[in-house]
């Protein structure tokens, strides 16, 4: 055959078949060639001895040298901020409190400074460094393990700055054989050098200042909480705290403090009543870029030692007889309070903070000299205690309170349980033991011994009680129809009949309660109306023009017996217009208190008078002085008829009406209205009033307010 011009002899193949297959084969054989390439060059350019691959290995190795430099200082100035200018494990000469898991040191405490100086933080600094150099040197050598690469030991130099610190470290280093230039610079962006100055101001400053004490003090004695110093002016007024209470208030004291305090600028006036405090400069200097701030460590917490418990039932008596309801009581409670504060500069550039510790120390309300542990109201003595003590506390029934606080001396004993048992230790010797519930019981104040201070103590509750006073005029009625004030002359026989009639008590009047070695005076004097010459005693004669009170609020007596006396008095011309002496059992739900005071003319006071005056009210006149519910109006005792009914119920408007029905007239001996009721002729003295004597009592008492006793 022949050949056909213009024909090719290739094979034609279809494209996306067979072809596409060889050019992938092609593109990966490429790859492949290169990478063996590169890496070929690599590795001869790291182990040629040629002048640029060695001047090339230099520089990584210098450039790893320099890195790990960089990392040793920052590891170190993170060491140094979190421990107040030292590196970790390390203790200023003052010790250190815990913060955020780490421990902080003190560069202050009351009017001693352990200030590190400059120089001290760069040491410190560079030994930081060398460590973390030394502590990573084998990870860098192996690092260059291809090359041979050897580092000798380090030695760092640090220049501390106000806006950086300058590294410089000197370490040996050859690179086959050839040594690189020494020392490695590094400059670490910190404001180290300007936190160290305002750190160094501020400790200086409150050494001498003490501002934090001073800021601390404040609080406490705006503190509603915290019982500091005043007079309480009600009687049975009590200020009680417990420990737990006084930890608590402390506290919180300390915590608003330190988070109240505003720097470089004066303190704020808080419409709302807040305190803050100011720190406007240290020794003339101000560092507003730091954002200082205080802070209080971890597991903070105020030890109270002993209760706080005031109670007033001093009762002032200014001018015999009169007892002024005024009870006076001045207090001063101190505290012993000692708390470390850690102070914080923020460093802008590092993004660290520093921290270092103060000592802030209050003895007896002052500032302090930093001679005791961290503790709040009361000596330290109480934690060293050889003698127990083992009491009960109960109420009146015997039934245990719980949660009563009982102190020996100026130590606490404890809180009573459940079971209202309370075990302690106490000082040996004898000591005033107090033991308070709350405001609604008594409190307790005697002295013991510690070796009798065991046994069960009672706490009484004080009722709430409103006192009415009456005076009660009783008026003897003669026959000749002559009257006399009870007990006010020699008795001239016995009365026909006597009268006991309640009314408004205008003169100054008191009851004393007296029992369990304690007195409690009642009077309806108007406690906000006594002239100040007669409160403080500087004009006596003032107390003459004492205003009254018809009821008074009195919740101040413990339930319990008492022997009470009570006593009127004309305050124009000072003399008895009444008087009385009786016991009286107050009860824990007695709520209103009847004060019934006997009258009669103005006398002389005397044992006799009061025991006249007691005996008619009680026996005559069937009153006690003290009752737990009104009377009424008026008590006639009296031999009962008829006709002196009908006399005494003429005087009742409320029974005009009735008159016809209660009573009616007819024959002496006839008691049947039905059939004798007639109109007496005059001077028929056989014709009598009649009545149903039982019925008209009862419409007198009812309706009249009139109480009839046969006689």
């Amino acid at each position: 055959m022949g050949c056909n011009k213009g024909q090719s002899n290739r094979r034609l193949y279809p494209i996306g078949s067979s072809r596409k297959g060889q050019i992938e084969i092609i593109t990966l054989l490429g790859v492949l060639i290169l990478a063996i390439v590169v890496i070929t060059l690599v590795y001869y350019s790291l182990n040629t001895s040629g002048p640029a691959n060695l001047q090339q290995q230099q520089k990584v190795v210098r450039d790893s040298v320099i890195n790990t430099v960089r990392k040793g200082a920052d590891s170190a100035l993170k060491e140094i901020y979190l421990h107040g200018g030292y590196l970790e494990g390390e203790r200023g000469p003052a010790g250190s409190v815990g913060f955020l898991a780490g421990e902080v040191s003190y560069w202050q405490q009351c009017s001693a400074v352990f200030i590190p100086v400059r120089e001290d933080l760069e040491a410190k600094l560079e030994r930081g460094i060398e460590d973390y150099i030394n502590e990573n040197k084998a990870g860098l050598l192996s690092s260059f393990s291809s090359i041979n690469v050897t580092i000798g030991d380090s030695q760092a130099v640090v220049n501390v700055l106000d806006d950086r610190i300058e590294v410089a470290v000197t370490m040996p280093t050859r690179v086959k054989g050839t040594p690189l230039p020494q020392p490695y610079k590094v400059s670490v962006p910190a404001k180290l050098g300007r936190i160290h100055d305002f750190a160094s101001q501020f400790s200086s400053a409150s050494a001498r200042e003490r501002f934090l004490e001073a800021f601390t003090l404040t609080t406490i004695s705006n503190s509603r909480d915290i019982p500091t110093n005043g007079v309480l002016t009600s009687c049975g007024e009590s200020v009680h705290r417990t420990t737990g209470e006084l930890e608590a208030a402390l506290e919180d004291a300390v915590s608003y403090t330190v988070t109240h305090i505003l720097w470089w600028q004066a303190a704020s006036v808080n419409p709302a009543g807040g305190i803050t405090y100011a720190i406007q400069d240290l020794n003339g200097k101000t560092f507003p870029d730091l954002n200082a701030r205080v802070f209080l460590p971890d597991r903070f917490r105020v030890d109270a030692l002993r209760p706080v418990f005031v109670s007033n039932n001093r009762f002032m008596s200014v001018l015999f007889p009169f007892i002024i309801p005024i009870c006076a009581t001045n207090y001063d409670v101190t505290y012993d309070v000692t708390y470390p504060a850690i102070v914080r500069a923020e460093d802008s550039l590092t993004g660290y903070t520093f921290n270092f510790a103060v000592l802030v120390d209050i003895e007896d309300n002052d500032v302090g000299a930093c001679g005791g542990a961290v503790s709040s109201g009361g000596p330290a003595d109480c934690n060293s205690l050889q003698c127990s003590a083992s009491l009960g506390i109960a109420d009146a029934l015997g039934r245990p309170i719980s949660g009563a606080t009982a102190s020996f001396g100026q130590c606490l004993i404890g809180t009573s349980d459940v079971a209202g048992k309370v075990e302690g230790p106490v000082m040996c010797g004898e000591n005033e033991l107090v033991i308070f519930s709350d405001d609604s019981r008594e409190f307790l104040a005697m002295n013991v011994t510690s070796e009798s201070i065991n046994g069960t103590y009672m706490l009484r509750r004080k009722p709430n009680i409103t006192a009415h006073f009456s005076k009660v005029e009783i008026t003897n009625v003669y026959g000749n129809g002559d009257t006399r004030p009870a007990c006010a002359s020699a008795s001239t026989g016995a009365p026909e009949s006597t009268i006991c009639a309640f009314g408004r008590e205008d003169d100054y009047a008191y009851a004393i309660f007296s029992g369990g070695g304690a007195e409690y005076p009642v009077t309806n004097a108007n406690n906000g109306r006594i002239p100040q010459g007669c409160a403080d005693g500087t004009d006596n004669s003032s107390c003459l023009a004492v205003d009254v009170l018809e009821d008074v609020y009195v919740d101040y007596i413990p339930a319990g017996t008492y022997s009470v006396e009570g006593m009127a008095w004309e305050t124009a011309d000072p003399a008895v217009k009444g008087a009385f002496s009786a016991p009286y059992t107050l009860g824990e739900g007695v709520s209103g208190l009847y004060i019934n005071i006997p009258g009669t003319t103005s006398q002389v006071a005397s044992e006799a008078l009061t025991s006249c005056l007691t005996n008619t009210l009680q026996s005559v006149c069937r009153i006690n002085p003290l009752e737990e519910s009104p009377h009424v109006a008026t008590t006639i005792v009296t031999g009962v008829t008829c006709n002196k009914l009908k006399g005494i119920a003429e005087s009742c408007a409320a029974l005009r009406s009735d008159m016809q029905g209660l009573f009616w007239t007819g024959p002496l001996a006839c008691n049947d209205r039905a059939t004798c009721e007639e109109e007496c002729a005059p001077g028929d003295f056989s014709c009598v009033v009649h009545c149903n004597e039982n019925d008209v009592i009862e419409a007198l008492e009812a309706r009249c307010d009139t109480r009839v006793i046969r006689k």
